[in-house]
C-alpha cells in the first residue's frame, strides 16, 4: 500500500493542530512548496497506451509492433503541471535530450 506524503502530511497536522483548517492550511502549504520541486525533477509520466515501452503491439500478429502512436515512441509524456504551468518553457530533460543531440562526435 501506497500513502502519499500529503495525506500522511494531513494526517500528523491533524494530530498536531487539532483543526481540519488548519491541518489544511499546512498540507496546502507543503503542497504549494514540493509540487513545483517534483515536477522540475519528474517532469515526465510514463505513456499510458504502450505503459512506457514506446511500441504498439499488433492485433493479428502478435509478435509485430510499431511505435505508439500517442506518444511517438518514447514512451512518456509530459506531466499536467508542466503542461499547464510551463508550456513553452523546455524542461530539464528535454535540455539534456537537446544538448545530447546536437554534441559533436556522438556515436549515431
Amino acid at each position: 500500500m501506497r500513502i502519499s506524503v500529503f495525506a500522511l502530511a494531513l494526517v500528523v497536522s491533524l494530530l498536531f493542530i487539532h483543526t481540519l483548517l488548519g491541518s489544511l492550511a499546512v498540507t496546502g502549504g507543503l503542497f504549494a512548496v514540493l509540487y513545483p520541486f517534483s515536477l522540475n525533477r519528474r517532469p515526465f509520466r510514463t505513456c499510458r497506451t504502450c505503459k512506457g515501452t514506446g511500441r504498439h503491439r499488433g492485433a493479428v500478429f502478435l509478435y509485430a509492433h510499431r511505435q505508439c502512436p500517442a506518444c511517438g515512441g518514447s514512451g512518456r509524456h509530459r506531466r499536467w503541471g508542466n503542461v499547464q504551468f510551463r508550456p513553452t518553457t523546455r524542461t530539464r530533460a528535454e535540455r539534456q535530450a537537446r544538448a545530447a543531440a546536437t554534441r559533436p562526435n556522438r556515436p549515431l
